[in-house]
């Protein structure tokens, strides 16, 4: 599920890759591969996207290149999209497991 923010479009992919598309003409500015797919949707904030992966993890990226800030393992698959609400981020795993991370 594509997301849309400023003048990029990020969208996880099954072949467990995040991309980072130009709104204007579709070029790809960046991409993400993580260990498994990419099924839920991303959130992003002012100078990050976070996003689940069906590897269990939470990656946190920059927003400008891409690059792995940090990741949070949850121990189960992730499908769900995460959310950003009052600085807090919050991600559903399998299993209906809900973490809020600060």
């Amino acid at each position: 599920m594509p997301v849309a923010a400023s003048s990029v479009v990020y969208v996880g992919a099954e072949d467990s890759t995040l991309y980072a598309l130009a709104v204007a003409d579709g070029h790809e500015l960046w991409r993400f591969q993580a260990n498994a797919p990419i099924l839920g949707a991303p959130a992003v904030g002012p100078d990050a996207v976070y996003v689940g992966s069906s590897d269990g993890f939470l990656y946190a990226l920059d927003a400008a290149s891409g690059a792995e800030r940090w990741r949070f393992e949850t121990g189960k698959e992730i499908y769900s999209s995460p959310v950003i609400s009052g600085g807090v981020l919050f991600i559903g795993t399998e299993e209906e497991c809900v973490w809020a991370l600060c």
